[in-house]
């Protein structure tokens, strides 16, 4: 098996953990954000980056981290999901892979919006009551009405996730 292949499947596996942890819980650990960081370390020393490269991941990833922290400031954006963005530039670098990513995550995201949307006019127009789901308290708030749509938390870590997938196997 080839670095490149080994770090693709890693890194796969890491977005997977992001999806499922942030559904679920709407967080994203640090532990697993660390990981994703060192992973690309290791990678990048495997496969021998030059000077240059290097400095045009990192880049990469501190524009993705501003970005997404500046977004967070003003919007319901969480934490791991600006450090979930840093790291997925560390590995994406500057280039085609970045400009895709950011397209991709907005689409994505755009995408899980028109859903939940659906999913709550559909919990609106129904006359009998939709079924509870207790382990996704926020999948509840979107169908019982309880909370305005925009006022309900909606995971970002999965767009972001499956943005980074896409340009992983691209």
């Amino acid at each position: 098996m080839t670095i490149d292949l080994a770090s693709r499947l890693l890194f796969s596996a890491f977005m997977l953990a992001v999806v499922v942890w942030d559904v679920v819980a709407l967080r994203i650990p640090d532990r697993l954000v660390l990981l994703i960081l060192a992973t690309f370390v290791v990678v990048a020393a495997l496969q021998g980056l030059s000077y240059e490269d290097l400095l045009s991941h990192v880049a990469a990833g501190v524009l993705l981290f501003s970005f997404f922290l500046a977004a967070a400031v003003v919007g319901p954006m969480g934490g791991g999901d600006v450090k979930l963005a840093g790291a997925i530039g560390l590995w994406a670098g500057l280039g085609q892979d970045f400009a895709y990513f950011g397209l991709l995550a907005g689409l994505f995201y755009y995408l899980l919006m028109a859903v939940a949307y659906a999913v709550r006019m559909l919990a609106f127009w129904t006359p009998m009551p939709l079924p509870s789901m207790p382990a996704l308290p926020w999948v509840n708030d979107l169908l019982s009405g309880n909370k305005s749509f925009m006022k309900c938390v909606i995971p970002f870590g999965p767009p972001l996730a499956m943005s980074a997938l896409v340009l992983a196997w691209a």
